[in-house]
């Protein structure tokens, strides 16, 4: 990616300090960082997207500072976003506020229109997210640099174990990521003595799939491990499954484990709520409605896991460089002098 400076408020509890050894990384609260907007002569600032509904607190903060930069310190700089939202920021709103649609409508739309008036350009990483930014603000974005892209991933150049008839779910132990579906889905078939399943990640419900995963077998629970052994039981298994459950303030934008298990071969059991949802099922995965029944589902899963296409197959439909990057590259180019969107004013 291109050389910068990483502000960050707070690490996941996935956050991996090694991959971030040639980044300039800080922690910065909310002021800290208006601050460096302020005064920093940084030619490109990227913000989190304006449809992150849990980052408006911080986003009122930094797009205004940007505005009084551009507007009266007369700093030229591009403000740019990377976007993968795929909920409508009006459905966490609603489930919030007990106030009648058409306010919470019209509430949404100010506040994303203020988030989005001041940035120039916004990369699109799902047809999902771009779908969703147009029917919400569909003027500001046609004033506005866009690029839309599909941001799958590249094949993973790990060497490790050949394919084995292996279901595997990697992730957040919670409802959510649809752990309790995952286990649901091996009640069906957990008899089998030719599959294994296999459970990496943690969350609040690690105690509640240790214990379930205790009655049955065939099933190895691995909580946390490093990289280089995620790597290992994802070059090992058959199949991956991330069956994510949408609400109305959460919806799966792609899936890490979905991309990760693409990147070594396996074949996919996803839900339609992530945003890869249209192109897995164009490329022979399984992909089912969050409600579907479990015992056909079984079926499906069997036959994916015990005789997967070969994973040459399977990467062999990702692309060669990655989308992300040539984002990043796009995002952070200056334009043309003659562009006459080009203005240091904020608009």
């Amino acid at each position: 990616m291109t050389t910068g400076h990483l502000l960050y408020r707070e690490r996941m509890y996935d956050f991996e300090e090694q991959l971030t050894e040639n980044i300039s990384l800080q922690r910065s609260s909310r002021l800290q960082t208006v601050w460096r907007i302020l005064t920093a002569n940084e030619q490109f600032i990227e913000i989190n997207e304006p449809f992150m509904v849990r980052a408006w607190p911080s986003l009122v903060l930094y797009t205004t500072a940007a505005r009084i930069s551009r507007s009266v310190l007369r700093r030229r700089f591009q403000l740019t976003t990377y976007a993968i939202e795929n909920n409508s920021p009006i459905l966490p709103i609603r489930d919030l506020l007990p106030i009648p649609p058409s306010w919470v409508k019209f509430f949404v739309r100010s506040i994303c229109a203020y988030l989005i008036k001041p940035v120039d350009r916004i990369a699109f990483g799902t047809p999902g997210a771009a779908s969703n930014y147009r029917l919400l603000v569909p003027k500001i974005l046609s004033h506005m640099d866009v690029t839309e892209a599909l941001e799958l991933p590249t094949p993973c150049t790990c060497h490790g174990p050949a394919k084995k008839a292996n279901l595997l779910f990697v992730g957040e132990f919670s409802d959510r990521k649809g752990i309790r579906q995952a286990m649901r889905l091996w009640d069906e078939v957990w008899d089998r003595a030719d599959i294994t399943f296999t459970i990496i990640g943690q969350g609040p419900l690690l105690d509640f799939v240790v214990a379930w995963s205790k009655s049955h077998s065939n099933v190895q629970v691995v909580v946390d491990p490093p990289r280089d052994e995620i790597h290992t039981h994802l070059r090992r298994a058959s199949t991956l499954v991330l069956l994510s459950q949408s609400t109305p303030r959460w919806r799966e934008q792609i899936g890490l484990p979905i991309m990760e298990g693409l990147a070594h071969g396996c074949e996919i059991i996803a839900t339609d709520q992530t945003g890869y949802a249209e192109w897995l099922s164009e490329n022979g995965h399984t992909v089912v409605p969050q409600d579907v029944d479990y015992r056909r589902l079984a079926e499906v899963m069997l036959v994916k896991t015990r005789t997967p296409r070969p994973a040459a197959q399977i990467v062999g439909t990702l692309p060669l460089t990655s989308s992300r990057h040539d984002f990043d590259r796009w995002m952070n180019s200056a334009r043309p002098h003659n562009d006459p969107e080009a203005t240091a004013a904020g608009r």
